[in-house]
């Protein structure tokens, strides 16, 4: 039995799951991220108690695992840059492994998300791949030869923060221009709403809602996410460029809008595409299989990427 902890921007994932992939038991709390230290400790208390709900002695746990929305340094478990909860070098692998007793391996929640595809899910049966996860923000998990791939600088796969538009929109990051400010869950939204504000009036102030028009048949709609799949398969020909992926696998809860979403990324990401790799047609896009579990399915099973 392993145990997967996700750590999110409004909430954090901690479950047991077997060597199979399954979820056997999973809590869902609030992320409190304002001091660490005091939060690793809460996390350390939800981990306990969830083991004896599912009555499951904490010492024979195999291996313990989590993820953060950001920049980590994989060896350490030092989380260098994590603007969306505010953390800023937190070495949180030493928080961890002190609360616990044991150690903690820490990674970003995207990789997280694409080992736990290529272990248990829709990344079975391809060797390199990338995993993205389009929410809030956007999320990139590499795999390079059946391994997550980490980079030079613990930074590989930051796609959502990739500048697609010249002194763009403002990001959250402090960039101007980056992908995620125009194709994630929030830009979406966003852009809808700045476009027909009025269309929201007793309305969730959600992305979820846009496509819920779109689906009513909404023409703005409709044509704000056609503008947000684009971006997105502008960012992501360039990727395919440099990576040469077998597979584009997209998790989130964008993901679930095959029609409006799956199906003409893939088709515009070709249209974007150069000549040595899209007359092949060997890419394929993809939703992802193990949907918002995967990130805390793949922080259960980080020992096997040592």
């Amino acid at each position: 039995m392993n145990i997967g902890i996700d750590i999110g921007g409004t909430k954090t994932s901690i479950g047991l799951v077997d060597q199979t992939g399954a979820i056997i038991l999973e809590h869902v709390h609030p992320t409190c991220a304002e001091k660490p230290a005091d939060f690793v400790e809460m996390i350390v208390d939800w981990t306990k108690e969830l083991c004896q709900t599912a009555h499951v002695n904490f010492n024979e746990v195999q291996s313990v695992g989590a993820g953060v929305p950001g920049t980590v340094d994989f060896a350490t478990g030092h989380v260098v840059f994590c603007p969306n909860i505010g953390w800023f070098d937190v070495p949180m692998g030493k928080l961890f492994a002190s609360a616990f007793g044991r150690p903690v391996l820490v990674s970003q929640d995207s990789r997280n998300a694409a080992l736990g595809e290529l272990l248990f899910g829709a990344g079975k049966g391809y060797s390199d791949f990338m995993c993205i996860t389009i929410g809030t923000g956007i999320g990139c998990g590499i795999v390079i030869g059946g391994r997550v791939f980490h980079g030079g600088m613990n930074t590989a796969g930051e796609l959502g923060h990739l500048p697609i538009v010249r002194d763009g929109v403002d990001c959250n990051c402090g960039n101007k221009g980056c992908l995620e400010s125009y194709a994630s869950g929030n830009a979406i939204f966003e852009r809808a709403f700045a476009l027909k504000p009025n269309a929201f009036t007793g309305r969730p102030h959600k992305c979820e809602t846009v496509f819920e028009l779109a689906y009513q048949g909404d023409p703005d709609m409709l044509t704000v996410i056609k503008q947000s799949v684009d971006d997105l398969a502008f960012g992501l020909a360039g990727a395919v460029a440099i990576l040469s992926p077998q597979a584009i696998l997209i998790s989130g809860g964008v993901s679930e809008h095959r029609e409006l979403v799956i199906q003409p990324l893939e088709e515009r990401i070709y249209h974007y595409g150069y000549y040595s790799w899209k007359h092949a047609k060997k890419l394929k896009v993809l939703p992802a299989k193990l949907g918002k579990s995967a990130p805390m399915v793949g922080a259960a099973f980080l020992e096997s990427q040592l």
